[in-house]
């Protein structure tokens, strides 16, 4: 190709023209394995100047410790709650948890969200994770802390003492708080746009979902977008909220509240200092482009309030824009969330 593989800079590996990488010379220089690492680190449109980033931290924050349990290893989340061999009995005792030994994950979000779409039992994985979480403070400050053998059938104790003094709603109770949780209009002048991405380990790609409503729930544009999988679930979030704004640019909107499931990439947008994260440059690509509004908002959502565009996001296709309307398999899921 003309290149000499020892004087290959980055922007070399990037097409000036699209601003995506140039895959060609990827998989010319780089083993596949590495192309797909590669792609999976998201640019943008912006330029940016070369910085130091800390990537093993969601926030970008330098932070060390030494995992509780084994004393051997740097903690990060995943090590201390799911990886660490000192949790084998506590994760050995249910064969339901046995993908542990064969999918690594690098991002506790990932490991949720597959723990979910399985069809595990994800309140007993949520107790047995705020044990072994209770269980590390307590060695830290020095305090008796419940045994490894004995966590899972604490969780499953606990959990049950939670359920049986719930209280029995009426089926009328039961319809108000669906509807509490239904859309909710923005105010004038504002659109709404929300956003979400979804995770395909198979085909080691991302999906990215977005859609603009109005103040009477219409449809003013949605989307949907296949990109190589992000390194992390962050970054992967990150991207969905650029494809987002991008879209209200193109549309030439002028007053929007961004909505998305992700408080780790509504609170980075929100902060005044430079993200050291691995997505921040989308992060400062975001903020160049909410400049150019008149009115701009974000906030967070729970997930559940978020399903259009978590069915946008799995909707696998290279970039597509529908516009007053949705694809039609989602539109019985945006009749339901608009009550």
């Amino acid at each position: 190709m003309g290149i000499e593989f020892p004087k290959v800079r980055v922007n070399s590996l990037i097409n000036a023209q699209t601003r995506n990488w140039d895959v060609d010379l990827l998989q010319a220089l780089f083993k596949p394995e590495e192309v797909q690492l590669i792609r999976g680190i998201s640019l943008g449109d912006v330029s940016a100047r070369d910085k130091m980033i800390w990537p093993h931290t969601q926030s970008g924050t330098y932070t060390e410790e030494i995992c509780d349990h084994c004393k051997s290893h740097s903690e990060d989340i995943v090590h201390a709650l799911w990886l660490c061999p000192c949790l084998n009995e506590v994760w050995e005792a249910d064969t339901g948890w046995s993908f542990r030994n064969t999918v690594r994950w690098d991002d506790f979000q990932k490991l949720i969200l597959h723990v979910e779409e399985v069809g595990l039992d994800l309140d007993l994985f949520a107790m047995i994770i705020w044990l072994l979480w209770h269980r590390r403070n307590q060695i830290k400050v020095g305090n008796s802390a419940t045994s490894l053998g004995q966590i899972v059938a604490c969780a499953r104790q606990q959990l049950q003492d939670y359920n049986l003094v719930q209280p029995m709603k009426p089926a009328t109770e039961s319809a108000n708080l669906h509807t509490a949780v239904t859309w909710s209009p923005p105010r004038a002048p504002f659109l709404k746009i929300n956003y979400n991405g979804a995770v395909f380990q198979d085909s080691n790609s991302a999906g990215l979902g977005a859609v603009i409503l109005d103040s009477v729930g219409g449809v003013l544009a949605s989307l949907a977008e296949n990109i190589p999988l992000p390194q992390t679930v962050a970054d992967m979030e990150a991207a969905a909220v650029r494809r987002a704004i991008m879209l209200a640019t193109d549309l030439n909107l002028s007053s929007i509240v961004l909505k998305g499931d992700s408080e780790i990439i509504t609170r980075a947008i929100q902060a005044e200092e430079q993200s050291l994260a691995s997505y921040g440059n989308l992060i400062e690509e975001i903020r160049l482009h909410v400049d150019s509004f008149l009115n701009f908002r974000i906030t967070h959502v729970k997930r559940k309030r978020n399903s259009v565009t978590h069915r946008l996001a799995r909707h696998v296709s290279d970039l597509v824009v529908w516009m007053e309307e949705v694809p039609s398999h989602i539109l019985p899921v945006l009749l339901t969330e608009a009550g």
